[in-house]
């Protein structure tokens, strides 16, 4: 499964089905590919989110906290634009 595709299962039937592509963009230019991405939002413990993955999040319709962590912290605890250690 491609993570447009997951966003898309997982976004549907929520308001926020039309920020998909945000999400998968944000993602994506994070983690250097799209593949790496969809592994991190259905593995990667957030951790000042209670170490739920950004999927158990969004499953839980806290899609709003989530958008809000990934553009003011980003997907590693790093400001956007900043430099991973990945």
């Amino acid at each position: 499964m491609e993570l447009h595709e997951k966003l898309t299962q997982d976004l549907s039937a929520t308001p926020f089905a039309a920020c998909i592509g945000e999400v998968a963009q944000i993602l994506t230019e994070w983690t250097g590919s799209e593949r790496n991405a969809y592994q991190w939002y259905v593995t990667h413990p957030i951790a000042s989110l209670g170490s739920k993955t950004a999927e158990q999040i969004v499953r839980e319709r806290d899609f709003p906290v989530l958008m809000e962590h990934l553009k003011q912290v980003g997907f590693a605890g790093e400001r956007r634009g900043g430099s991973s250690s990945r």
